[in-house]
């Protein structure tokens, strides 16, 4: 559309990133057609506070393997969805099954039954070191003490 014939709509994350201390997402406006809203929303691993607009480090969490995913989920019933308490861990030659936290350091340790390895990697993702490769074939359940 021509610049001189577009309407000129207020942008609401425009100013002070709506007031949001993570994210400001423009939604569609209750004002009818061309108007706009916003919601504030939170980074992965933090979960909205009661004002809506605050984040909240997320504490408890529900963490499992699919397979070739290890994910973090918050279970609260007041939200309407799942949301991510850690970035999701994915690999395309890899099956987990055994799983385990250590909240102390925050590392993940799980068992992969293709490589017969069981590895940890941190939170966030990164660092993915061998714990005990060779000798532990098939290993399908694992606690980290």
């Amino acid at each position: 559309v021509h610049p001189l014939i577009q309407r000129h709509v207020h942008n609401p994350c425009g100013n002070k990133n709506g007031n949001c201390q993570h994210m400001c997402i423009v939604t569609a406006g209750s004002q009818g057609v061309g108007s706009l809203g916003y919601r504030c929303a939170c980074s992965v691993g933090w979960r909205l506070a009661v004002d809506l607009k605050n984040c909240n480090l997320v504490e408890e969490f529900l963490l499992y393997s699919q397979q070739r995913f290890i994910k973090g989920r918050v279970l609260d019933p007041v939200l309407e969805n799942f949301s991510d308490a850690i970035l999701p861990y994915a690999s395309r030659r890899a099956r987990f099954v055994g799983l385990d936290f250590d909240a102390r350091d925050e590392h993940i340790y799980y068992s992969d039954v293709l490589q017969d390895v069981i590895y940890r990697i941190h939170k966030n993702g990164t660092g993915r070191e061998i714990v005990l490769a060779s000798q532990n074939e098939g290993v399908e359940g694992l606690a980290v003490d």
